[in-house]
């Protein structure tokens, strides 16, 4: 964290070959640097040498696999999206200011797959409130792209998403009519997630598409 860029680079070039390999081990690798920012505050350092290794994840030959049986790498999918032992109610997390676009890119630029969206739903449930609510509208586009189904599979994605809808549904719902685009996202995240059996999406649909009285 505070050797210069280069030096930063060569030593860890031979972790960051590693992440084709021991994924699951170079993942404790990746929370300690987030450890060490969250004391130490080198945020911009902190950031040049995650984004080296969300550079190696999105081309590591595991990526295409995270969803199937015997597959490796969750873990480091969890770590790079941040998922480490946050404190209870904490909704931002001040060194993701002008850095959070790396998470959302990284969301993007990973194939459509459950493990991938709960990691980044996790990442928004926890620290990451400042990406939404236009993270609504990445999530749809990827859901469109995959099969919604098999990515809502885990039970903790549909509950932290319904909780990430409840907080923008009904405490700002003008924002999200007033956005097309963020409007038909809401909408589609709620109809895939009723189609999952979510009682509370259910209601959150009826009392969205309810008209705003004004007066």
């Amino acid at each position: 964290m505070l050797a210069a860029p280069t030096d930063s680079e060569k030593v860890l070039q031979p972790i960051l070959d590693a992440v084709d390999r021991h994924e699951d081990e170079v993942h404790w690798f990746v929370k300690g640097l987030i450890g060490i920012e969250d004391q130490q505050g080198k945020t911009d350092r902190f950031w040049f040498l995650w984004q080296m290794f969300a550079d190696r994840v999105k081309q590591a030959n595991w990526v295409a696999r995270l969803d199937d049986r015997y597959s490796t790498g969750a873990q480091l999918i969890s770590a790079v999206f941040l998922g480490t032992w946050w404190k209870e109610n904490v909704r931002h997390r001040r060194s993701l200011e002008g850095h959070a676009h790396r998470l959302n890119s990284l969301f993007e630029s990973l194939p459509p797959s459950s493990t991938v969206l709960d990691r980044y739903v996790r990442f928004l449930y926890h620290v990451g409130e400042q990406s939404l609510p236009d993270a609504f509208v990445r999530i749809a586009k990827r859901l469109k792209v995959g099969d919604a189904k098999k990515m809502l599979a885990k039970s903790n994605s549909v509950f932290m998403l319904e909780v990430l809808l409840q907080r923008h549904v009904y405490s700002r719902p003008l924002e999200l009519k007033s956005n097309h685009e963020l409007r038909d996202a809401v909408l589609f995240l709620l109809d895939v997630l009723v189609e999952n059996g979510s009682s509370a999406s259910f209601r959150m649909r009826d009392d969205f598409v309810t008209p705003i009285s004004i007066g």
